[in-house]
């Protein structure tokens, strides 16, 4: 039921966004989840709703967000959005499909990637499952940022790729590698001493941080490479270099992370589950670098 209002939000945000209305998408993102996160806990535990408690708290925050964000459309410069200027036009189709399948590739193989990920966890125990659940967590919160700044830099190099103004769209993906790079280096840094005790947080059970502390640790040195391997991908989807984008989008989650899940616990055991991602990280980096490097060069 909540599915048609969910990807409505999706659309108005990232349209909102690509006009410069940051502001507006946000706080239209940001009502609908703050109006989630009030309504479970009461329909959870106060109205003893359980589960259906949680599935309806989640089903009107969604559709707060999305009128919330219809509004936020209607304000400001945003194109206003009529039945009246609706048109199914074929190139349109083919402009939206090339530039949205590398967005599929990446979160259709993530899909696919965790699944493979507990059923190989699953071989050595719950433990290994929660574990592996837990660094899964903390990567997608850290990763979180990454993909923030680099939705923030597509906007800015779609106007000045389509102006032709190849320098600054250069110059935005440089500044944007370095920042989150940065970012990066710093919970890398922060994170490895401590990688037991942040698990821990999460889940204070011996042997779920046991496994959690080597994997976290093995995800958090490859960490800085992720930031070349997204912001690289996110410029190539925005500048219709489809093919190269999604060669790379589905590099991290699927070219080389589905074989290294296959085939790494049946070498190194329990270890081989833990390394999968930092391993397929150092192989999408060493792919990105020459792709990477054609499309730039060729912005003369």
């Amino acid at each position: 039921i909540g599915a048609p209002f969910m990807i409505g939000s999706m659309s108005l945000n990232n349209q909102m966004r690509f006009q410069g209305n940051a502001t507006f998408a946000m706080f239209g993102m940001l009502s609908g989840a703050i109006v989630n996160i009030i309504l479970l806990p009461i329909l959870i535990f106060v109205c003893k709703l359980g589960i259906l408690g949680a599935g309806l708290g989640t089903l009107i925050g969604q559709i707060t967000g999305f009128f919330v964000l219809f509004a936020m459309s209607r304000k400001g410069e945003n194109l206003r959005i009529s039945p009246k200027n609706i048109s199914l036009c074929s190139g349109y189709f083919k402009e939206i499909l090339r530039g949205g399948t590398p967005s599929l590739t990446r979160q259709g193989l993530g899909a696919i990637s965790t699944i493979l990920l507990n059923v190989a966890a699953g071989a050595y125990g719950d433990a290994a499952i929660a574990g592996m659940s837990i660094v899964t967590r903390l990567s997608f919160i850290v990763m979180s940022v990454v993909i923030g700044l680099g939705q923030g830099f597509q906007p800015f190099c779609g106007f000045n790729y389509g102006a032709k103004l190849y320098p600054r769209v250069k110059s935005g993906f440089y500044f944007s590698v370095k920042v989150s790079a940065a970012f990066l280096v710093f919970c890398a840094l922060a994170g490895f001493p401590f990688a037991a005790q942040i698990v821990n947080v999460f889940r204070a059970d011996p042997e779920v941080v046991a496994v959690g502390a080597v994997a976290f640790r093995w995800q958090i040195v490859t960490y800085p490479l992720i930031s070349v391997i997204m912001i690289s991908n996110m410029m190539m989807q925005t500048t219709g270099h489809a093919v190269q984008a999604n060669i790379l989008a589905a590099s991290r989650n699927g070219l080389f992370f589905i074989p290294f899940i296959l085939v790494l616990p049946h070498l190194f055991g329990i270890l081989g589950v833990e390394i999968c991602q930092a391993v397929s990280d150092i192989c999408s980096f060493v792919l990105a670098l020459p792709l990477t490097s054609k499309v730039l060069s060729e912005m003369k």
